[in-house]
């Protein structure tokens, strides 16, 4: 069972762009980085670097992914896998639901 909740809108989220979701509007243990490609596509994945607490939101999109502003590492924001090093935990990715120009998020009951 899931439950989505609003988190921004696309006027919000241009492409190539980023928005830092707080966890407490979520509930869940990190922030969210809300993310859009080039083409329209939106992405979100937990906002720390599993390398060096780094902000993914204040990093940049390029080809599907996103790389750490604090030293380059580039996690794939369809699977959360570190590409870059290969030896780093993946970013924990979640769904999302575009409906109009609103984006939810789209978590399990329990999730957090």
């Amino acid at each position: 069972m899931s439950r989505p909740l609003r988190i921004a809108s696309l006027a919000d989220l241009p492409p190539g762009g980023s928005l830092l979701v707080a966890r407490a509007l979520t509930g869940l243990d990190d922030d969210v980085a809300l993310l859009r490609e080039q083409d329209g596509t939106v992405h979100a994945v937990d906002d720390s670097c599993t390398h060096w607490i780094a902000s993914l939101a204040r990093g940049w999109v390029r080809d599907g992914c996103v790389v750490c502003p604090a030293h380059a590492a580039t996690y794939d924001l369809r699977t959360g896998v570190e590409l870059t090093t290969a030896h780093l935990p993946p970013v924990r990715v979640h769904r999302l639901a575009v409906c109009g120009d609103d984006i939810y998020l789209v978590q399990d009951k329990g999730a957090g």
